[in-house]
């Protein structure tokens, strides 16, 4: 059987040699390939990114040498658009034969041609990403042989033969599951955590967020593999990763599409030191242009900077989606993967009734003076069932009817949470009722499980009160009452347009907003309250620094445990003309 062999060579760049490890220089190397006269060696850089090519059941075999005893020993292995066997070997040998490479060049080729007995330190058969780490290693010659029993498929490896530095990829959190906060007939809202506070370059990396409708993928050379295969271009060369691709500003899809195929030897895709990194200027900005990389044929990726939720749009109803995402450092260009969440979007009831599922978050849109019907019927489920209900806009009349008679009857705005008795076979209907001033938009939770509540607790008042007696020049002091749960309040303060028309701007209050489209100058003031360290549950702050004579507008945004969001009315305040 044809095999092709990689030579993976650790050289030490000068200045970088580890105290106590024997590095040798690239002269060494290249003289040591030379003497092995086999086909296709590639050297790369100790502690680099390798992208290889493997034919189906070809196997690919890359060595490299620990040169002394005790040392560091680490290698990732990362399929692509196909699940991968790899067997990692150890030959042990002397520190006198590696320094020589007449001696070593002849060892590595015995290790290949004769199957030389090697001690098996490590192996591993899936698509999933897969690392081996010894403190450790005798000195020895490490055997890499990689396999594809499926197809011909793309691979990266990073190894290392040093203790610096760490594993230059993104550390996950303790939870790295993506959360579907929302579900829409045409949307789909994700949340996560972000990633570990013991992160090497924490600031330097970003999301990107994928999703297709065939399965999740678990690399994101996996997702890289899958966009060129799309029709969205036709690749003629491959030079760069599809990260150097995610820029912030002018992302156009003829740079996608002057892409082309892999060269079918290794490329290391970090191993110039030098070399610009774009993803390391894109990353700040991403997050407020949310440029889209692919958007095709059931395909979309998105990078989005450092903010932990999105939201995807202009969706099909009633339809399977898969959802991953992918924390990328923006210095060392390497991702890491959290686990992939999938839903089905809401399907368009012909019935006009629209079916609340339990534990999923739905948004309804009512019609100035609409009237729209929701269903809730747990199939197997006895005692109470929760309905809680966040209306965005202006009031709305709300009934629940059980088996056809009125449970519940009254108008509601901001935060709700009503109780309903329930027996298996019951049937509940949820009428809204548009009001006359505008349409409404609603958060509706219904679940059989009353512990689960998505929004924050909210007091029964959410106003926001000024002191005018205390209001300055150059100040204002505004106070509002909290709750007993923990939330965390925010702040925020936007200088008013003397022209701007008041009235639109009380009618246009949207408490479902979040702070993420708030400019970081207008934060006031962010803290995490509860009613055991409040007096009466009531908030109070001072604002300074403000002009003489200007309008204010004043929000309170407070956040619970599930992230949801809650904005207290804004009120819009003025500083005294003169002090």
């Amino acid at each position: 059987m044809m095999e092709r062999i990689f030579l993976l060579c650790f050289v030490c760049a000068v200045g970088w040699c580890p105290q106590g490890v024997q590095c040798h220089g690239r002269k060494f190397w290249d003289e040591l390939e030379n003497k092995l006269d086999l086909p296709h060696p590639s050297v790369i850089l100790n502690g680099a990114e390798v992208t290889g090519f493997l034919r189906k059941a070809v196997p690919n075999r890359l060595y490299f040498a620990a040169e002394v005893d005790n040392t560091p020993v680490t290698v990732r292995v990362m399929p692509c658009d196909a699940a991968l066997q790899w067997n990692l070997t150890l030959l042990e040998l002397p520190v006198q034969i590696i320094g020589n490479f007449e001696t070593l060049g002849l060892w590595m080729k015995l290790f290949d041609e004769t199957d030389a007995p090697g001690l098996d330190v490590f192996s591993h058969r899936g698509n999933e990403v897969e690392s081996f780490y010894t403190e450790n290693s005798p000195a020895g010659l490490y055997k890499l042989e990689l396999l594809s029993t499926e197809k011909d498929t793309v691979f990266k490896v990073y190894a290392s033969v040093t203790n610096e530095p760490a594993v230059p990829y993104p550390d996950l959190p303790d939870d790295p599951r993506i959360q579907v906060t929302s579900v829409g007939h045409a949307s789909v809202s994700l949340a996560w955590e972000p990633i570990s506070e013991a992160s090497q370059d924490r600031h330097g990396t970003g999301y990107c967020v994928f999703r297709n409708q065939e399965h999740n993928y678990k690399t994101l050379c996996a997702v890289e593999s899958k966009l060129r295969e799309s029709e969205a271009f036709k690749p003629t060369s491959w030079d760069l990763p599809v990260q150097e691709l995610v820029k912030a500003e002018n992302v156009s899809e003829k740079a996608v599409i002057d892409q082309g195929n892999q060269s079918s030897e290794a490329v290391a895709t970090d191993q110039v030191v030098g070399r610009k990194n774009a993803l390391g200027q894109s990353f700040g900005n991403i997050g407020s242009t949310e440029p889209t990389l692919f958007h095709k044929k059931g395909l979309q990726m998105v990078c989005i900077g450092d903010q932990t939720n999105f939201t995807f749009d202009s969706l099909k109803p009633g339809t399977l989606y898969y959802f991953d995402v992918f924390a990328v450092n923006s210095l060392t260009q390497r991702s890491s993967a959290y686990t992939g969440a999938f839903t089905e979007t809401i399907r368009r009831s012909r019935s006009k009734i629209l079916e609340l599922k339990d534990g999923v978050l739905t948004e309804v849109f009512v019609k100035r003076k609409g009237i729209r019907l929701l269903s809730f019927d747990p199939a197997f489920s006895q005692g109470q069932i929760t309905v809680a209900i966040h209306s965005c806009l202006q009031k709305v009349k709300l009934q629940i009817l059980q088996n056809g008679k009125i449970a519940t009857s009254e108008r509601i705005e901001g935060v709700r949470h009503f109780q309903v008795s329930n027996n298996t076979g019951d049937k509940h209907l949820i009428i809204l009722k548009g009001g006359k001033k505008g349409p409404g938009l609603l958060k509706i939770y219904a679940t059989t499980r009353p512990h689960e509540q998505p929004f924050p607790s909210v007091p029964r008042g959410t106003s926001l009160k000024v002191f005018d007696k205390l209001t300055t020049c150059s100040s204002v002091t505004v106070a509002w009452m909290g709750t007993k749960k923990r939330n965390k309040y925010c702040l925020y303060l936007k200088p008013l347009e003397e022209t701007l028309d008041l009235q639109l701007t009380r009618w246009h209050q949207n408490s479902c907003l979040g702070p993420g489209n708030r400019l970081k100058k207008e934060k006031v003031i962010c803290k995490h309250l509860h009613g055991q360290n409040i007096h009466s549950s009531i908030i109070a702050e001072r604002v300074e620094g403000l002009e003489p004579g200007k309008m204010y507008l004043l929000d309170v945004y407070v956040t619970g445990q599930t992230k949801h969001t809650f904005k207290y009315p804004g009120r819009i305040v003025r500083t005294r003309l003169s002090c």
